[in-house]
């Protein structure tokens, strides 16, 4: 999956329905583009919940602190 990406699968297991991946840019821009993404396509759905967990901390190995602070 390229950069700024997102795709969505079942929940398998999981609690979850579906499980939206996401996959940015290694910068903030990036960040809140896909994210803004993924609540559109939540919104298209009709998904009533969506919980995001600390984004970037996987193989962008952003730092989290600087995500949450530019929030």
């Amino acid at each position: 999956m390229g950069a700024n990406k997102l795709c969505i699968t079942t929940g398998g297991d999981l609690p979850a329905k579906y499980i939206i991946h996401l996959a940015a840019a290694r910068d903030n821009h990036g960040w809140k583009m896909v994210v803004a993404n993924c609540l559109q396509e939540a919104e298209n759905k009709k998904f009533t919940n969506v919980a995001f967990p600390l984004l970037g901390t996987g193989t962008s190995a952003v730092c989290w602190l600087l995500i949450v602070i530019d929030g």
